[in-house]
Order: structure tokens, then C-alpha cells, then sequence
């Protein structure tokens, strides 16, 4: 996944839709965080959108669904809780 952020920041076009980049961003972002899944919860994702804080869990199409119409947290910069560390 690239490290990237500036999807994040560019949710909507200026047309009032959901952009192609932050769309593109959200399907890498998702894609990247399957080897993530808990095992005990093994089909769901903490959910980081703008509504759950990643405190809630989700399937992949709900993840999906919720970045898309929520957006990302704006302090989402580190994917700990994603596999990724600061190193």
C-alpha cells in the first residue's frame, strides 16, 4: 500500500459526488488490511471511518460503504491497527 495519504483528504469532487481517487484509495486501503482481520472475528475489519473511530468491527463491504459515506478520521495517519507501525 502506498504510504500515500492525500486520498483521505479528497472524498468528495467538488460536484457533490465521491471521488475517483479517494474510491481508488478506499479499495487499496481495504484490499490491504485483509491479512488484518481478527481471528476471532475472522471476516471482520475495525472500522476507521469518520462515525466508528475504529472502534466498531465490519465486514469488508460495510468497511467499504462506511469510508465511502462517512469518510476516513481525519488523524488517520499510522494504520496500527491495520498492520502497519511507525518504524
Amino acid at each position: 500500500m502506498s504510504s500515500n495519504r492525500s486520498w483521505m483528504r479528497r472524498r468528495l469532487d467538488g460536484k457533490g459526488g465521491i471521488s475517483a481517487e479517494y474510491v481508488e484509495g478506499v479499495n487499496s486501503f481495504v484490499e490491504f488490511v485483509q491479512p488484518q482481520k481478527k481471528k476471532h472475528l475472522e471476516s471482520l475489519i475495525k472500522c476507521p471511518c469518520k462515525r466508528c473511530k475504529n472502534l466498531a468491527f465490519m465486514t469488508e463491504d460495510a468497511l467499504k460503504w462506511h469510508l465511502l459515506q462517512f469518510g476516513i478520521i481525519e488523524v488517520y495517519v499510522i494504520r496500527d491497527l491495520h498492520g502497519e507501525n511507525s518504524n
